[in-house]
Parts: C-alpha cells; sequence; structure tokens
C-alpha cells in the first residue's frame, strides 16, 4: 500500500495550532519531538497531529495510551526516569509514543486489514491482536531494519495461543503458523513481545524493572503493566 503524503502546508499550519495550545511544558515538548519523529521516520509524515497528556496517572496499571475518539496520547510521568534515547527525549518515552503512534497509524491507515480472511470468525481483538496492528508495526520494523515479524496471535477453540502470518501480498489473507517459524527470513515476535512492542527491542518486563515499578500490590497481588 503506497501512503499518500498529507499536503506540507496544511500539516505545518496544524502543528503550529496544535502547539499554541498544548501545554507549556518541557514533558510535552518531549513528547511532541518523539511524536514528530515517530510519524516522519515511519509514515512519512501521513499521522494527523494529535494532543498530547503528560500528567494523568496510572489508568488501572497502565503506562501510555491512545484514544482514537479524541486523538489523544496520554504518558505517566514515570516514564521521564530513564536515559536520552532516540530524538534527544527520554528512551522510555520514544518508546511508549513509538508504541501508541502504532496505534494511531492502525486506526488512522490500516483498519481496513482487520477485513482480512484468517481465523473462522473476526479477529478477536482490534487493539493488538488483529491485521492492522501488526501492518503498523512492520512500518517500524522495516524501518529499523529489525530481524523481526510481528504476527497477529490468535487463541483457538483448544485455548491455545498460535501465531497467524499473512499468505497474500495484499495482507488480506492470513493462516497460521509454527512459534518457531520465521516470517520473510524473519523470527516472529513472540505473544509478549508483539503485544507491547515499542520498537527499541525492549520489553515491556524490562521496562517495569528499569523503572522500579512495583509488580505487586500491598495484599501480594501481581500487578500487570501494560501500555
Amino acid at each position: 500500500m503506497t501512503m499518500a503524503v498529507a499536503a506540507p502546508s496544511l500539516k505545518a499550519d496544524q502543528l503550529e495550532a496544535l502547539q499554541a495550545i498544548l501545554p507549556p511544558t518541557a514533558e510535552v515538548a518531549d513528547m511532541l519531538r518523539a511524536w514528530r519523529g515517530a510519524d516522519a521516520r515511519y509514515w512519512s509524515g501521513n499521522l494527523t497531529p494529535c494532543w498530547l497528556s503528560s500528567n494523568i496517572e496510572p489508568y488501572g496499571a497502565c503506562l501510555g495510551s491512545w484514544s482514537p475518539s479524541t486523538r489523544t496520547l496520554n504518558l505517566v510521568p514515570t516514564l521521564w526516569q530513564t536515559p536520552e534515547g532516540l530524538w534527544g527525549v527520554p528512551s522510555a518515552v520514544a518508546g511508549v509514543v513509538i508504541h501508541e503512534a502504532c496505534h494511531q497509524a492502525q486506526g488512522q491507515l490500516y483498519r481496513h486489514l482487520d477485513a482480512a480472511r484468517g481465523p473462522r470468525g473476526r479477529w478477536t481483538d482490534s487493539s493488538h491482536r488483529c491485521p492492522s496492528w501488526a501492518r503498523a508495526v512492520e512500518d517500524v520494523i522495516k524501518r529499523e531494519a529489525m530481524d523481526v515479524f510481528c504476527p497477529v496471535w490468535r487463541r483457538s477453540t483448544d485455548n491455545k495461543w498460535t501465531p497467524w502470518v499473512p499468505a497474500s501480498e495484499d495482507w488480506m489473507l492470513w493462516e497460521k503458523a509454527d512459534p518457531m517459524a520465521r516470517f520473510d527470513g524473519r523470527k516472529l515476535l513472540n505473544f509478549g513481545e508483539a503485544r507491547s512492542f515499542m520498537g527499541s527491542g525492549i520489553t515491556l518486563a524490562e521496562l517495569v524493572e528499569s523503572l522500579e515499578l512495583a509488580t505487586e500490590t500491598k495484599a501480594g497481588k501481581p500487578i500487570q503493566w501494560d501500555i
């Protein structure tokens, strides 16, 4: 699929208007720098400017979120406790912005792929386990020359998780694959890696550990962090 590049003057006007009303904080400035970097690097400037927020409290155990209805990208302040990464912003900020920008690209550019033929019935998850997510992640993987592929993980009727990969060039036909198989010569991301892809190779578990986040509640129950 060839993406049409957004009109430069319109995009510039939208970004100028956005910057005029965004909260004037260093955190939001970092987010905008990371979002603009990801938009240009992975999607040729085709993403629509969005609202950015860095002062939310974790929703449950969520470190970042993308709201398509309000076109809002949210991060929690904890992410700024990491060393500098891509685009001169904290590495965790860059990684989670890439993840949430994949969600934006998923809905804006690739949602039509979720009509692809594959397992019986519909894809059961429209967020991280569907063709549109895999395709948005593929843009990052290709640009960074990563030797991996993001399959769609789906639970079968016998309660087993299996990866699905494209069986046609247009990604409109999918087929089951062995978890140890390779697609286009590339290793398949496992369930957790595909679910929490951040572009840098760091896993969500590694991010949680580096931020020294709690992994159990006061009652001793495990906390499942999410992005």
